[in-house]
């Protein structure tokens, strides 16, 4: 039998002034600025109780990369949800090349596949994939795709 007991989480921001003495884990210490690494790591004053966690174990997303194309011309995209997505293309909504494209040809015109199924923690993994699929198939010079996601040697998403 798994003996279960309750726990909860809190913010760094919601732990400032409290004295912890019991085991707490931080989780992404990597992303955080020193001044609150140094909030977190101070709750106690027992080393031991301290332990640092890996959330990208946990992965709790799935997403895929697809690519959509037309006469070696491709549109590279990603989606939790890949048939959502399709369908949202396919109702032609904005004004991209590759919006212009689907309506002047026709979506059953296009060939649809999904390139990659993949399990993530943080979306800028799956926008990383779907850079390197951009990169592989040079979709933003020869296809629909208008930029990349994540600006070229950065980690921050474009917005």
């Amino acid at each position: 039998m798994v003996d279960f007991r309750p726990a909860y989480s809190l913010t760094v921001h919601k732990a400032q002034g409290m004295s912890i003495d019991r085991p707490y884990t931080i989780y992404e210490h990597e992303k955080m600025e020193h001044a609150m690494l140094y909030v977190a790591l101070t709750r106690t004053r027992k080393m031991e109780c301290v332990n640092f966690g890996d959330i990208n174990i946990l992965k709790p997303y799935t997403g895929s990369i697809y690519r959509v194309s037309i006469f070696n011309k491709s549109y590279i995209g990603s989606a939790k949800c890949v048939k959502e997505r399709w369908a949202e293309h396919k109702q032609g909504k904005g004004s991209s090349q590759f919006i212009e494209a689907l309506k002047h040809f026709g979506y059953k015109a296009f060939n649809w596949e999904v390139l990659e199924t993949i399990n993530y923690c943080d979306k800028n993994e799956l926008y990383r994939l779907e850079d390197e699929y951009i990169s592989e198939y040079n979709s933003i010079e020869c296809g629909f795709n208008m930029r990349y996601n994540i600006k070229q040697n950065e980690s921050e998403i474009k917005m």
